[in-house]
């Protein structure tokens, strides 16, 4: 589906939200999960859903996107927005979307060199969960973090703790239990996260100070390329 860029407000405003994930031979591990964030989502933005988007909907149309393609593994963003004119206040909350697909690049590092960028903290609030479209402060801390020669960069929070990684939710392991940020930090209500939580009860939601970075192990989650461990540059 596409809109002129005259409606469509994720480019004009970034009024919208995306979904990534990973398909493999058509299908998406967990995507019930990522289908439940896509309609939380789009409550979230005041957005009207369509009622022809059911999850099957969505599954049996990325079955089909996906016979373009000689790939096994393919990674998939779908990005919702707000196909409105109007400036900053919409004419209407129709919802559209469009969906992305390419070739999965597995990652070549079994440990990513990580530190953290300092020149701007995400904000906690009701919209700070989401996979918005308006992605500025994480395209600077990509820039920044290649300045630096990182793999991955960690996002603070307007407290000064730990919220996430550029593409990932964190989790620090000390003495062999897992604590990861809660929503309430400012972090993406990532599907892995969900799931790691919903799987096991011994992870622990809680605050995380960035002192706790130097002397922890540090994991990064995410759908699309799963746990990964950090290495922290001080």
């Amino acid at each position: 589906m596409n809109a002129t860029l005259d409606t469509n407000r994720s480019f004009l405003y970034g009024d919208g939200f995306f979904e990534t994930f990973k398909l493999i031979e058509g299908k998406c591990e967990r995507f019930s999960l990522h289908y439940q964030r896509m309609l939380k989502s789009a409550e979230t933005m005041q957005l009207d859903w369509d009622k022809q988007w059911t999850q099957s909907f969505f599954e049996n149309k990325l079955l089909a996107e996906t016979k373009h393609f000689e790939d096994q593994i393919l990674k998939v963003r779908i990005i919702f927005y707000r196909n409105a004119k109007g400036t900053y206040t919409p004419e209407t909350d129709t919802a559209d979307f469009y969906i992305r697909l390419e070739p999965y690049i597995p990652l070549i590092k079994s440990t990513l060199t990580v530190g953290i960028y300092t020149l701007a903290k995400k904000p906690c609030n009701f919209i700070s969960n989401l996979k918005s479209t308006s992605c500025l402060m994480f395209v600077m801390a990509a820039k920044y973090a290649k300045e630096k020669g990182w793999d991955e960069v960690i996002i603070l929070n307007e407290y000064g703790r730990v919220c996430e990684g550029l593409t990932s939710n964190i989790f620090i392991k000390k003495e062999d239990i897992f604590y990861t940020p809660p929503l309430s930090e400012g972090c993406i209500d990532g599907v892995n996260r969900k799931a790691f939580l919903q799987e096991n009860n011994t992870i622990i939601e809680r605050p995380i100070e960035v002192e706790e970075l130097k002397t922890n192990e540090i994991y990064f989650s995410n759908a699309v390329r799963g746990m990964v461990k950090g290495e922290f540059i001080d």
